[in-house]
């Protein structure tokens, strides 16, 4: 039986109702049960107004005031009672008031005539078991949402709650709140410290970060991990940059001390890539981006410092003509660096196989910034420079490849629909995979879902392209336009990377996301969830069964010299 506050309360115009029921429930429950017997609706009321919480309320269905219906809704109407077990008396064996006593909240409901020891017993037990079932559920809930909230192995916020924090603060117009400071970490070759040493010390090495970091800033600052070994600062009222400054260098003081590993003793080190709102930004996903930037160019300087996006070259194009001028350069010069993300297979949550790699940043040398494969190919487009830039990035992604042939390993390459449909795009791409060596079967060709949609007058002519090639066709972001599941099953592609953020921003319904997820499955084709950015993600991609990944929160390399001593 339920642990009670033993107090119940019986409203019941019958004085000899509420005897019988008093003795029944004395000796259901034991003597020393505080039972409470009133008359009428409104004195039921009153005395639950005084805030004590009953174990059981009997209600009767007849009362001399307001009747026992719309006695039941009053009580359900007060929040502090709105869970509170309640047990409905009729002395009808009227089916239209149980349905409507229990359609208003009660929990159960019996027949006067028909109360005994033994019914009266067996309808408790049900309903304190019910009761008991509701709090585990909701005790559960509350232990899934502090999960879903905070970082299961350092305690600190997660992604979801730190944007969610962001976004409030964004949105409030408070002058104050608008201005703050937004810190990127990583933590210097976290790789190494995994290959090294295990798993377990860089859990350690992850707990210690948070440990120091917390020391150096204020309790209304916020500390965040987005996964892996990112991590994210809020820092809050900042009146200018030298407050900005004071909070870094005590970061980075604090991790002067060496940490402590097994037996050894090993020198830590931290980047850090800073934005501030409002005067870079205001703007979520900008903040972001901006921070990002800002902090691949402090890894790309040496490691061990902090960047201000402000001082970064790219930060100060207004023009983006310009600035797409400059990136066209330093790609048709070679002159940048490409960053890249694995593909994984799992069927659990510890483990996961790499199959692939995909590129997903260009770092312009000149601009001191990275950016996004699909913002560089929408500013070439813009600039009538889409088929030049795809060839040139083609060409360095898959030289980038043949330095680290895994035979086994899948790579990925960015198309338009524009380029493959130019005569001579196929030709060029197979030339180059002969003069580097590499197997046909194991290049993804990659394009972009809205890229399809847009042009879907064009799908026989791809379809006639992909039949004449062993490439794997892969869709792009898929999953924000309905309009794709025709092209998806007309093209017959190989896979699709169904793109996590469409399930937090656009279809949150569980019931929704199924049946796209089933819809997909019904084309044959290989799924990878892209976009994984928490472990919340990955989790909620298992459950609806699909079992390769790609994403920032497995993000643990940077360019292909990286990708070559990385163990696969």
């Amino acid at each position: 039986m339920v642990k009670l506050n033993k107090y119940i309360l019986i409203i019941d115009d019958s004085k000899q109702y509420q005897l019988l029921y008093k003795t029944y429930l004395n000796k259901i429950l034991g003597e020393n049960i505080d039972i409470k017997g009133v008359s009428s609706s409104k004195d039921g009321m009153d005395i639950l107004l005084e805030g004590k919480i009953p174990d059981l309320i009997l209600l009767d269905y007849i009362l001399p005031d307001i009747n026992g219906i719309d006695t039941l809704k009053k009580i359900r109407a007060l929040d502090l009672f709105k869970d509170t077990p309640i047990l409905f008396l009729t002395g009808y064996g009227d089916e239209h008031v149980a349905k409507e006593s229990l359609k208003n909240g009660a929990d159960d409901y019996l027949i006067k005539s028909e109360v005994n020891e033994a019914s009266l017993s067996k309808s408790i037990t049900s309903i304190f078991n019910n009761y008991l079932e509701k709090k585990r559920d909701f005790l559960l809930q509350k232990k899934i949402e502090k999960k879903a909230m905070f970082d299961h192995l350092t305690g600190v916020s997660n992604r979801f709650q730190f944007e969610e924090i962001l976004s409030n603060l964004l949105k409030s117009g408070r002058k104050e709140d608008l201005r703050f400071a937004l810190f990127l970490f990583d933590i210097d070759n976290f790789k190494n410290i995994n290959d090294s040493y295990g798993h377990h010390a860089g859990d350690l090495v992850l707990k210690e970060f948070v440990n120091r970091v917390s020391q150096a800033i204020r309790t209304k600052d916020v500390l965040a991990r987005l996964g892996g070994d990112e991590f994210a600062l809020l820092v809050r009222n900042v009146e200018g940059v030298d407050d900005i400054i004071a909070v870094a260098d005590k970061i980075f003081l604090n991790f002067q001390e060496l940490f402590k590993i097994d037996s050894d003793e090993i020198k830590i080190t931290i980047s850090i890539g800073i934005t501030r709102c409002p005067e870079d930004t205001n703007i979520l996903k900008d903040l972001f981006s901006s921070a990002d930037k800002a902090l691949y160019h402090a890894k790309y300087k040496g490691k061990n410092q902090y960047q201000f996006f402000s001082d970064l070259e790219y930060s100060k194009f207004t023009d983006k003509l310009q600035l797409t001028k400059i990136l066209i350069e330093d790609i048709d010069e070679s002159n940048i660096a490409i960053e890249y993300d694995f593909i994984y297979k799992s069927n659990n949550m510890k483990e996961q196989e790499i199959s692939g790699i995909i590129p997903c940043n260009i770092y312009s040398k000149r601009l001191q910034s990275k950016i996004d494969i699909k913002e560089v190919m929408s500013l070439a487009k813009k600039n009538n420079k889409a088929t030049f830039v795809q060839k040139k990035l083609i060409e360095l992604f898959l030289k980038d490849y043949a330095n680290v042939l895994k035979d086994d390993l899948n790579f990925g390459v960015f198309c338009t629909v524009d380029y493959l449909m130019d005569a001579n795009a196929i030709d060029y791409i197979k030339n180059l995979l002969i003069n580097y060596e590499i197997p046909s079967g194991n290049l993804i060709l990659i394009i972009d879902e809205d890229d399809i949609v847009e042009q879907i007058d064009r799908v026989d002519g791809l379809l006639a392209i992909k039949n004449k090639t062993d490439f794997k066709f892969y869709f792009n972001s898929f999953g924000e336009k309905y309009l794709a599941l025709r092209p998806l099953f007309e093209l017959n592609f190989y896979g699709v990377f169904l793109d996590t953020k469409i399930f937090k921003e656009f279809i949150t319904n569980n019931q929704e996301q199924e049946i796209l997820v089933n819809l997909i499955k019904g084309s044959n084709v290989d799924i990878i969830a892209n976009n994984i950015s928490s472990e919340y993600d990955m989790a909620l991609m298992m459950h609806y069964g699909i079992t390769s990944f790609s994403g920032e929160y497995f993000r643990t390399i940077n360019g292909a010299n990286e990708i070559k001593d990385y163990k696969i």
